[in-house]
């Protein structure tokens, strides 16, 4: 792979991680990005990880050549030892593509998981899976017969190139009309053959097809992209890890918090007036049933008739 080295990779991230702000989200990180080795338990460095990467992505980019390297083959005994080759290699470059509680893909340190992956490479992933794995399928069910047709169609493709540019040679150097006609019309015949083979062998070609560059670069894009803006709030591989050096208590933080910051209006919270009951809360329904206890005594006695006075009937 030209566009990328072991240097270059290295650098790149290294500058990614260094212009990442603030701390890092996981201690066990130990300055990983910028030279240190992870404390996850396997000692991992961004150099060597970075080797392990490329030469994992190099392989993966060989791939690119089984159609051209199967069709080299002069006998049925060459084209299977290199078919079942490609299929291994099409076999480890998909097991490469794993990612597990404790390594990333191709096996590198955990830590790209968690801070250099995202969504977005996890679905790349699983597509070039899905590629991988088509192409492993078809090298499997192909046998030498496909070598030896794209031979022939091309020696016919060759064949019927070259009369087609004899014609065209004899057109051009007649005044015959007739002799015209006649040229013209095999130009035309022939150059519908020659279509027709060209089909045949773009449909053969599309079961060898691979491109890795499309996901080679978007991977590592993607990833230095990642660790640039610390994309590590969620983690894509479904591993929670908790940093086992962070033995701060968390109920202490957020007491601190209340009482160091103030509240909307300027003023400093007061833990222990906040922590006093809210009479009226807890007393509502006694309250209710006061209220309307006193609201049915006055009914009632708003009702009574008013007793008769003797000096009315005078």
């Amino acid at each position: 792979m030209v566009k990328y080295s072991v240097e270059k990779l290295e650098k790149d991230f290294k500058d990614a991680g260094r212009s990442r702000k603030g701390k890092n989200k996981f201690k066990n990180d130990a300055g990983y990005w910028t030279g240190g080795a992870c404390n996850w338990g396997g000692s991992h460095n961004l150099k060597e990880d970075c080797e392990t990467l490329l030469n994992s992505l190099n392989e993966m980019e060989s791939l690119r050549e089984i159609k051209a390297e199967l069709e080299k083959c002069t006998n049925n005994q060459e084209y299977e030892a290199k078919k079942t080759n490609y299929i291994r290699k099409c076999e480890k470059s998909i097991n490469n593509l794993q990612t597990t509680s404790t390594t990333s893909m191709f096996g590198i340190c955990i830590v790209w998981s968690l801070e250099a992956m995202d969504k977005h490479i996890l679905s790349k992933i699983e597509v070039c899976k899905k590629d991988l794995a088509k192409l492993k399928d078809n090298l499997e069910r192909e046998t030498y017969r496909w070598v030896q047709e794209i031979q022939q169609l091309k020696l016919d493709q060759n064949k019927i190139e070259g009369g087609i540019k004899e014609n065209q040679k004899k057109l051009a150097n007649t005044n015959d009309l007739a002799e015209k006609a006649l040229l013209s019309q095999l130009i035309e015949d022939d150059s519908k053959k020659l279509k027709a083979n060209m089909e045949k062998q773009k449909e053969i070609d599309k079961k060898f097809r691979f491109d890795p560059d499309k996901y080679v670069s978007d991977f590592i894009e993607r990833m230095k992209r990642n660790v640039r803006k610390k994309n590590s709030s969620s983690n894509p591989s479904g591993t929670n890890r908790k940093d086992e050096n962070d033995n701060s208590d968390s109920d202490d933080e957020s007491s601190n918090d209340e009482e160091n910051n103030p509240d909307n209006w300027g003023n400093k919270k007061d833990p222990e007036k906040d922590e006093q009951p809210n009479f009226l809360q807890e007393n509502k329904n006694l309250i209710i049933i006061a209220t309307v206890t006193c609201l049915a005594l006055f009914y009632f006695y708003s009702q009574k008739p008013e007793e008769t006075n003797n000096y009315d009937y005078y």
